[in-house]
């Protein structure tokens, strides 16, 4: 199969489309540069001499491995900290309240100097609440974490501490 200096003219653009778009975290730029892509070999498909049999199947398989490939690589980044919509503040006091007692004492914290997201973290205590789980001092704590991690970090207080912890493992004690 010969292609035309035309048909590589256009081959050229719609595979750097097509690169560009798999790597993309915004829907705006990952569908159009798809479908563009897409398009272009459509179209290369559709001018190019040859048997109309062996162009169709072509033009499956070019689409068939966009879509598998696409689907493969494209995933949507978490959100990030936000003020919760009515469904999922129903959907967090639905999961809370579906687990069984009794419940641990929660105790609801955000960073030391981060007052944007201790504002939007204040939310939870009254999800919390809502749901029947007992919130510390009903506040939320200011916290300085030893070894801060990205999103959200469970702790669970423990009396008896082993001398060794595995790796990835922390202990929270209280002090006096």
């Amino acid at each position: 199969m010969q292609l035309t200096a035309k048909e590589v003219l256009l081959l050229i653009p719609a595979i750097l489309l097509a690169l560009a778009g798999l790597r993309a975290d915004d829907p705006f730029i990952l569908v159009p540069s798809l479908l563009l892509s897409w398009a272009a070999f459509m179209w290369i498909c559709a001018i190019h001499t040859g048997s109309r049999k062996w162009r169709a199947l072509t033009a499956f398989v070019i689409t068939a491995g966009f879509c598998f490939i696409g689907a493969r690589f494209y995933y949507r980044p978490p959100k990030p900290l936000h003020a919760l919509t009515t469904e999922e503040h129903r959907r967090f006091v639905e999961v809370l309240k579906a687990q069984p007692p009794p419940h641990e004492q929660v105790m609801v914290g955000c960073p030391t100097g981060k007052e944007d997201k201790c504002l939007l973290v204040g939310q939870f205590i009254e999800l919390f609440k809502e749901a029947g789980w007992e919130v510390e001092l009903d506040q939320v704590m200011r916290t300085r974490p030893g070894k801060p991690v990205p999103g959200v970090a469970l702790f669970l207080h423990a009396d008896n501490v082993p001398e060794h912890l595995p790796a990835g493992t922390a202990t929270w004690i209280k002090l006096n």
